[in-house]
């Protein structure tokens, strides 16, 4: 069986106090995001340029450090906590923006799913987040790559 994680971006808008990854984004897209990897039921985290990978429940201090965006690359650091952390997964869904779409793609050469890759904009993202909400699916083709991953 294959292993699946689902990636969410982080968000600029968090609390102002330590919270759970979860719990520290508070922006409309990182909540729409999130709900959308729940609905699918695998496993999930956030990928942000401060961290790397961080899981729901690891506790996070409040930082600045702002989302990535079109082609800017993180750190080596955490371009190497990123490899580190999905060295374990087998498929990854990733429900992110181009920057950190290429920032998992990079880390796990052929093992990830771009969903919102072609997106236009935020609101086709929102879109896309209901949709799997929804239906607990990808949209096509995605959930199509996504049966045939793991069944290979």
């Amino acid at each position: 069986m294959q292993r699946v994680l689902t990636l969410i971006d982080c968000g600029k808008a968090k609390v102002d106090h330590p919270a759970p990854a979860k719990d520290l984004y508070t922006g409309s897209q990182f909540k729409g995001a999130r709900q959308a990897a729940e609905a699918l039921g695998y496993p999930w985290a956030v990928i942000n340029a401060h961290h790397g990978i961080t899981y729901p429940d690891t506790i996070l201090e409040p930082y600045e450090h702002p989302p990535m965006h079109g082609n800017e690359r993180p750190t080596s650091l955490i371009e190497l906590r990123t490899r580190l952390a999905l060295a374990e997964w087998d498929v990854i869904i990733a429900l992110t923006t181009r920057a950190y779409t290429a920032q998992a793609e990079r880390a796990a050469p052929g093992r990830v799913i771009p969903v919102l890759a072609g997106t236009k904009g935020m609101g086709y993202q929102r879109a896309i987040f209901v949709q799997i909400r929804g239906t607990g699916r990808l949209p096509e083709p995605h959930q199509t790559a996504l049966e045939a991953a793991c069944t290979a």
